[in-house]
């Protein structure tokens, strides 16, 4: 099959950051900005012109306030890194991190699910964290390598619109296809299972590097059974990654090709 196309953000663009927005007045009320600040900035996820204009702010609550403001600017990368701030930040906001879980689980299951249609398809990258499904995504849709990217926290998805060869000379399909990145720590199991539903394909990814990434596949193949009620049916490939890795530093392969 040959195909060709280029990358369509869809509604999913910035869905992470609205997630902010509808959860405004109650981080507002109990953010605690300090730690999250800091690694926003230090990851380059806010400039420094930003960064100084909300410590400008005499108050917890105004300094909240023109944070996310700032972040209603970015794209989803930098609510990636806001989550990582809550995290693994010295203070307690666990409660604040499944406020933001629930809002995202009744986003994903109300607006981004979406519905079949004959030309559009919906594939989903299975692993582990860090075995590298976020950049097989932006590298297929963008053509882009993200180094030092970030782990996907609850899932994201991009549209890339494809133009398939049926065979026939004179014809050609032009189809949508959605391809949706899931987080591989168990934390968001819950969320990723929302997505499973109505994918005509799945791909598990690996590390060869990792034979524990290798090993956890059958978990991800159960819970895709489990929640796809049309798994039978659905195209499934696996992928060995990072081949590019073995030989260099302390990497080597962990998983034969015979496996």
């Amino acid at each position: 099959m040959a195909a060709r196309g280029k990358r369509n953000t869809g509604p999913a663009a910035k869905m992470k950051t609205d997630v902010l927005l509808k959860n405004r007045t109650f981080l507002i009320k109990n953010l605690h900005i300090d730690e999250v600040l800091e690694l926003l900035y230090q990851e380059r996820k806010i400039a420094k012109t930003e960064y100084e204009s909300i410590n400008e702010k005499r108050t917890r609550s105004k300094r909240v306030k023109k944070l996310l403001d700032v972040l209603d600017t970015k794209d989803d990368t930098a609510y990636d890194v806001f989550r990582k701030g809550l995290e693994e930040g010295d203070c307690d906001q666990d409660f604040i991190i499944r406020k933001l879980d629930e809002t995202e689980q009744t986003t994903i299951s109300t607006k981004l699910v979406p519905k079949p249609n004959k030309n559009r398809y919906k594939l989903v990258l299975l692993g582990t964290a860090g075995v590298g499904k976020t950049n097989l995504m932006t590298v297929y849709t963008g053509g882009k390598f993200l180094v030092g990217s970030t782990a996907t926290v609850g899932t994201d998805f991009v549209s890339k619109n494809v133009t398939v060869d049926t065979g026939n000379e004179c014809e050609e399909s032009q189809v949508s296809v959605q391809i949706w990145d899931t987080a591989g720590q168990e934390t968001y199991c819950a969320m990723s299972r929302m997505v499973y539903r109505e994918a005509q394909g799945v791909i598990f990814v690996y590390d060869i590097c990792n034979r524990e990434s290798f090993e956890k596949l059958d978990f991800f193949l159960s819970e895709f059974r489990q929640y796809n009620s049309r798994s039978d049916r659905a195209v499934m490939m696996l992928v060995g990654n990072k081949r590019d890795l073995i030989g260099k530093q302390a990497y080597k392969r962990e998983v034969t090709p015979e496996e």
